[in-house]
């Protein structure tokens, strides 16, 4: 190598390094390393079939974390869908009203939830768990946005919109491919599996929420992640939720997931039938109306 070799391919590396700043590659590495750091399994440009245009499609990362059951033949099996986002100088903005408070991860989530059958059956009765925080990770934070933009856009795409269309399109996409299939685990350990895809846009950049609070005042606050009920029908479902977190608050996001799903195994464990029975609501709601009403003391 001569002396003007290496000055001129470390002027290049330079460049190259910088091109890759530029296009948002190391945030995908960096979610990647957090993820593995937390004992998922990682996996990155997972492809998937866009069925709107029958093309195959990417996704920047899928991370996969399992909880057995002791004592109830069963598996639970969470896959994130991750589309990851820099947005330093646009902030997001998730649009928020009042009606929409505590919804739809209030009660039975299933409905809006990417999963396979025993999947939904959980979610379903998800709130005769005992132990699930609320507001959490399973039934979701205080409020679920209705929409998602961008600040300070002139007329460029936006990514607000995009990124978790192709998010929740992956996660069906996903869905589509494995459906109720066992998993070799599941086979060999004669277990239930229930799956459940989270469609999830991990944004390098600020994210606020906004509501009116009344009929003239408009509340902006700044968030750390947030929920957001999709309802564009090229999903391929009626309603897909996606949560939406920043890089920073990616760590306690995840810490919170992993205690949430220690305590719905718990709950499994003590009540096995809370991921067999599709039903349960129902009957829990019978028993109340069947209990007989005491006497009034007689004069």
């Amino acid at each position: 190598m001569t002396s003007q070799s290496k000055p001129r391919s470390q002027s290049v590396a330079e460049r190259v390094r910088k091109w890759l700043l530029s296009g948002g590659f190391p945030l995908e590495m960096a979610v990647a390393r957090a993820l593995h750091d937390q004992w998922f399994a990682v996996s990155q440009s997972v492809y998937y079939l866009d069925e709107a245009t029958s093309k195959q499609r990417e996704i920047d990362v899928t991370a996969q974390m399992e909880r057995g059951v002791e004592g109830a033949a069963f598996r639970l099996v969470v896959t994130f869908v991750i589309e990851c986002k820099a947005s330093p100088e646009k902030p997001w903005i998730l649009m928020v009203a009042n009606p929409h408070r505590n919804f739809p991860h209030q009660g039975s989530p299933s409905y809006c939830s990417v999963a396979n059958s025993p999947g939904l059956i959980l979610l379903s009765n998800l709130h005769l768990a005992t132990g699930i925080p609320q507001p959490g990770f399973f039934y979701g934070p205080a409020e679920t946005a209705y929409g998602c933009i961008s600040a300070f856009r002139k007329g460029e795409p936006d990514d607000a919109y995009s990124a978790p269309l192709i998010a929740a399109k992956a996660a069906r996409a996903l869905l589509r491919k494995r459906g109720d299939l066992p998993s070799f685990a599941s086979i060999v350990l004669k277990q239930r599996e229930a799956n459940w895809w989270v469609p999830l846009v991990v944004l390098d950049g600020g994210l606020f929420a906004a509501e009116l609070e009344s009929k003239a005042t408009l509340a902006v606050r700044e968030i750390k992640w947030g929920r957001l009920l999709l309802k564009n029908p090229d999903t391929g479902g009626e309603q897909t939720v996606v949560d939406i977190v920043t890089w920073d608050a990616l760590e306690a996001y995840l810490d919170d997931f992993k205690r949430e799903m220690d305590a719905y195994a718990q709950a499994i464990a003590v009540r096995s039938e809370l991921a067999t029975q599709a039903t349960l609501p129902l009957q829990e709601y019978f028993k109340t109306l069947s209990k007989p009403t005491a006497e009034p003391p007689s004069k």
